[in-house]
């Protein structure tokens, strides 16, 4: 797209130097209609209108150049750098039932996007579990992702998740998560989450 719109900012050029007299019907040039369709203003001569497209030509190859040079964000654990940012969940002792939420980012840093949740698990035992990821104040949290594992009868477990479809969180949004098990026993998992960062 660069290599089209730099031809296209050549060729203007080209045209408001040449000494050429050219031919401009306003009724069926391609430019005029290039010209209303961006919404510039009828110039006095067709210089004045090559000069009109073109700063909005410069304007999108600018933008073009922003994009594929500019760092877009890191992945990342939200909170201190060195430090391990890992909430443990808690299940309820009942089956099929969620344990309190434990909060993971009290307030993201930075706009970012849920890129993966990681999972460890401890114990010996055969189950099923269910972990949800949600947004909100306390007591008043939203469910974004939910999400199960089958554990076999070993003493870790551990599983990360990609997020395969972007999860919005807000600068300054509270991120918690909790746990819930098949078996009536009362359970433990770590948790943590990674951001893509510096995202709209």
């Amino acid at each position: 797209m660069s290599i089209i719109l730099t031809n296209l900012k050549d060729d203007l050029s080209k045209a408001m130097n040449t000494s050429t007299s050219l031919t401009f019907d306003r009724t069926t040039d391609s430019l005029e209609a290039i010209r209303d369709e961006i919404g510039s203003s009828v110039g006095a001569s067709i210089s004045a209108d090559i000069a009109a497209v073109k700063t909005v030509v410069d304007a999108i190859g600018n933008t073009v150049s922003d994009v594929s040079t500019t760092t877009t964000g890191v992945i990342v654990e939200d909170g201190a750098t060195g430090t391990p940012n890992v909430v443990t969940v808690v299940s309820s002792a009942d089956a099929h039932t969620f344990g309190p939420w434990a909060q993971i980012d009290a307030s993201v840093s930075a706009n970012s996007q849920i890129n993966s949740v990681i999972v460890h698990i401890t114990g010996a035992q055969s189950e099923s579990m269910c972990i949800e990821i949600g947004t909100g104040a306390n007591s008043s949290e939203a469910t974004k992702i939910r999400f199960s594992v089958t554990t076999v009868n070993a003493a870790q477990h551990i599983y990360v998740f990609p997020v395969t479809i972007p999860i919005k969180v807000a600068s300054g949004t509270r991120v918690a998560a909790r746990l819930s098990t098949t078996n009536g026993a009362s359970r433990t998992a770590n948790v943590s989450v990674q951001y893509y960062q510096s995202l709209e």
